[in-house]
């Protein structure tokens, strides 16, 4: 354990999970970097064949407390890992939000201080999803709108397992589900769930939230973080 864990109160801690593209993974520092609220631990949990992604992480001097965290290869054994990893430390008594992010992601300079400020004004808010500007959500909803899949909702599961994405505006809307590349937990949850993969047709991406699901409902808050809400604990 480093001092620096030791002595860090977070609040929010980050979980980047990486194979192979330490480029894009630079990208995504740099924008981390200039975040108006940077989380308080990030982890970069890498599955590469070689050591440019060890090499970028070590090296970054632009984020504190950036850790490089080695992994057998598979995205929800990732994610596993740095949770595990998160719970070992002594910041996770005081941690109240653990975030995912993608390593191809683009987010706004105030990504994540919206995501806690979403949180917060919504205290029975369980998952907080994030918006990818590099995404086209527009045009996948309007291919599943064309072929009559989904119809005009946003955020909707068919038991076929096709989704429409729930960010087709900037309006309030429930939906089911919010995209795992952009995801963010209130920490309790991990007390009693971890990430499985693909069950069925449904990707590793939704798996967990479809378990959770049934004692939750999804809300969305488009181009602003959504909110996955619950019941008051």
């Amino acid at each position: 354990m480093s001092p620096e864990m030791q002595n860090n109160a977070a609040s929010l801690a980050l979980v980047i999970c990486t194979r192979n593209r330490s480029h894009s993974l630079r990208n995504l520092l740099e924008l981390i970097a200039i975040q108006k609220t940077i989380p308080d631990c990030i982890l970069v949990v890498d599955s590469s064949d070689d050591d440019s992604t060890e090499l970028l992480v070590k090296g970054y001097k632009k984020l504190p407390l950036l850790i490089f965290v080695k992994s057998k290869p598979g995205l929800p054994h990732q994610r596993n890992v740095g949770v595990r990893f998160l719970k070992k430390e002594s910041l996770y008594e005081n941690l109240m939000y653990v975030s995912f992010l993608d390593d191809d992601v683009e987010i706004n300079p105030n990504y994540f201080e919206n995501v806690i400020k979403c949180f917060s004004d919504n205290p029975r808010a369980v998952i907080v999803g994030g918006y990818d500007k590099a995404a086209n959500y527009r045009a996948g909803n309007r291919i599943t709108q064309f072929l009559n899949i989904t119809g005009s909702s946003p955020g909707k599961i068919l038991k076929s397992g096709i989704t429409s994405y729930p960010f087709p505006d900037s309006k309030i809307t429930q939906v089911s589900w919010v995209p795992g590349g952009m995801s963010n937990y209130r920490k309790w949850l991990f007390d009693f769930h971890e990430f499985r993969g693909q069950v069925r047709m449904y990707g590793e991406d939704i798996e967990m939230q479809l378990r959770v699901r049934p004692a939750h409902s999804f809300t969305k808050i488009g181009r602003q973080p959504s909110f996955f809400d619950s019941w008051e604990r």
